[in-house]
């Protein structure tokens, strides 16, 4: 075998690995054998026949083998969660190839469109419009000593404190912490 044919193998197997079909057939086929195994993790001891008996049979085909029991466990707790949790993984792996597009950057991050700081806003908005004072780290401190839960603003101020206290903080120490090193180097 000449040094041409070993160069000409290795162009056709990294063409074979590269193509898009195979690749996209080969993660489809572990997606799902994940999701399989995934579903048999737990407690009751369930096989992967037996999931994938389940789901056939809740698709139309076949019996089950197992009880009314078991099929509940696999179709009622298991399973939801495993595919909200391969949905989720999706959707984010879509988002981040979305951003990365649209940034023409490959090490793009939810931080360089200030996506995080408005996940940020809307993870603090949505509890104190819709949950009131109940939702706050303080609220239920303030319900118990203050009355009902239109004392939300009061919560939200001392938590606000509270966290800026504990950032100043952490700020100082972490400064404190970087003069200490620069004096180490320049003595």
């Amino acid at each position: 075998m000449g040094s041409g044919e070993a160069i000409s193998t290795r162009g056709r197997l990294r063409r074979a690995v590269l193509n898009p079909q195979i690749a996209a057939g080969v993660l489809g086929a572990v997606l799902v054998a994940s999701v399989v195994f995934a579903v048999t993790f737990g407690p009751a001891d369930i096989t992967p026949g037996e999931v994938w008996a389940s789901v056939l049979h809740h698709l139309g085909f076949g019996t089950s083998p197992l009880t009314e029991l078991r099929d509940g466990i696999v179709w009622a707790l298991r399973m939801p969660r495993v595919l909200t949790a391969a949905a989720v993984g999706a959707g984010l792996a879509v988002s981040g190839a979305v951003m990365q597009a649209l940034t023409r950057n490959p090490l793009a991050d939810p931080y360089l469109l200030g996506l995080s700081s408005g996940a940020s806003l809307g993870a603090v908005l949505v509890p104190m419009i819709l949950g009131g004072g109940k939702t706050m780290m303080m609220g239920n401190l303030i319900q118990m000593q203050f009355g009902p839960a239109r004392n939300w603003p009061l919560g939200a101020a001392i938590s606000i404190v509270l966290m800026s206290a504990v950032l100043v903080f952490l700020l100082w120490r972490g400064l404190r912490a970087v003069r200490q090193e620069n004096r180490e180097l320049l003595a």
